[in-house]
């Protein structure tokens, strides 16, 4: 009788090989309506934040993501076809992620920086 771990425990790759799991826009879509949306109150819109998609693939969460923010910024470490900024997010840290401008910290907490939705640094998929 073949259980379901045997079907993954039979893979087998180098350790240095890319895996391509694309998450389809109807899961992302579901997420969004679901469980952000639901969350989002008079303190803030989704529609006020950026989206930042860091393993976009073939940018198959990235068109749903558009549909609610108004800035969604995706970037993955190879290119799957979509040409992105190629960006390896694995050793990120606050610090590093501040220094570039991706996130500010306000009190103990880090956070997107504000940006006008129209802005010419809003990212490549502005």
């Amino acid at each position: 009788m073949m259980r379901a771990n045997n079907v993954m425990n039979s893979r087998h790759h180098p350790s240095d090989s890319l895996d391509y799991f694309p998450t389809p826009p109807w899961a992302t879509r579901s997420m969004v309506h679901e469980v952000l949306i639901p969350r989002q109150n008079f303190w803030f819109s989704l529609s006020d934040l950026t989206a930042l998609d860091p393993c976009a693939g073939g940018g198959h969460m990235v068109a749903p993501l558009r549909e609610v923010f108004d800035v969604v910024e995706f970037s993955d470490v190879f290119d799957w076809g979509i040409n992105p900024p190629i960006r390896d997010f694995t050793f990120e840290t606050v610090a590093t992620l501040e220094a570039d401008g991706r996130a500010t910290r306000i009190g103990s907490s880090a956070t997107r920086p504000s940006r006008s939705p129209r802005s010419s640094s809003s990212g490549p998929c502005a």
